[in-house]
Formats: structure tokens, sequence, C-alpha cells
């Protein structure tokens, strides 16, 4: 595990450090900069529900972003039951395409995938856990889209989907977001 957190790292330092400031170097002039971070509830493939949070850079229609994302499952509430819960982090590089109106963008980058599957019984009051199996961490590819209306300057909604390719299990899910920053 210490050797994919570090490689991780690594990838992070590479993509916002490396690549970023090459991209910003092609252009002359002045480089418009826009940044925002979102968060949002919504739907998950596995099961019931998923979130995520984001944090973006935009320069001209390139978009970076670091992204986490939660997907979760629950056979039952109130009985005996199954449930498993996944997070992945990711860095991904995309195009982006906006107006004063809305913004759609298109990545796709590195995931790192975690979670963990559980059974329990008893109710929701007195659950007792009777196994919980922790995933190895896993590597995968993370695809992601965002599609969202300007309310105004720093202000914005709309839907964010997402999918984590991996060999763990293939993650999709969708939420409708707020997004908050400069956007424009």
């Amino acid at each position: 595990m210490k050797n994919i957190s570090l490689f991780y790292t690594k990838f992070l330092f590479l993509f916002f450090f490396i690549l970023f400031p090459l991209h910003a170097q092609k252009k002359t002039g002045t480089l418009e900069m826009l940044y925002w971070a979102n968060g949002g509830l919504g739907w998950s493939a596995i099961g019931s529900e998923a979130f995520n949070t984001s944090v973006i850079l935009q320069s001209e229609n390139v978009i970076y972003t670091f992204q986490i994302t939660g997907h979760s499952y629950r056979d039952s509430w109130l009985f005996s039951h199954n449930w498993k819960e996944f997070y992945d982090y990711s860095a991904l590089i995309g195009i982006a395409n906006r107006n004063d109106t809305y913004h759609t963008s298109i990545s796709a980058g590195l995931a790192y995938l975690t979670g963990y599957r559980a059974t329990s019984t008893g109710g929701f009051f007195k659950k007792k856990v009777t196994t919980k199996k922790y995933i190895i961490p896993t590597l995968g590819v993370e695809i992601s889209s965002q599609l969202f209306w300007k309310v105004g300057k720093v202000f914005g909604i709309g839907l964010n989907v997402f999918a984590d390719l991996n060999a763990e299990e293939v993650l999709s899910g969708a939420t409708i977001s707020v997004f908050l920053g400069k956007l424009y």
C-alpha cells in the first residue's frame, strides 16, 4: 500500500506541477485561469447513493481536476444486510467548452480505489457487524463529465457523471452538484 501511495503522490506531482506549466507556456500573452470547487449527491450504479467533490482549474479549454467520489450499496436498512462502500481519488485532465450561460467538460485520468465489503445482523439500532473485508487498493482509469449552468459569476448548478474502470469493481454514478468559484 505504501508503494501505491508513493506512486499516486508522484503522479499528482507530475500532473499539477509539470504538465500544467508546460501547457501554460504554449500561449503567449494573458492566460485566463478559471477555478472552482464542486460537490454533490446522487445515484451510484452499484446500488444506492453516491457523492462527489472536486477541485478544478481551467486554462483556456484545458481542464485539470482532482476528484473524490464515493459509492455505497446496502440491501436492507432494517434487518440483516450486506453492504459495500468504495472511495476513489482521481487526477484528471480533459477539455472544456463554456460560454456565459453553461459549461461542459469531459476528462480522463488515473484513479486510486479503496473501500470494503461487510455483512451484519440485527436491526437498524442494534447492528452487529459479522464480517468486514477491506479491498486491496487498486489503480484504475477515471472518466468524468460535467454540465452546469452558471447562475452567477461564482455559482452554478448542474450534473456530474463519473465512472471508474478498475480490476476490483467497475463504478459509475451521477450527482446533482453545486459549483462555487471563478466561473467566468
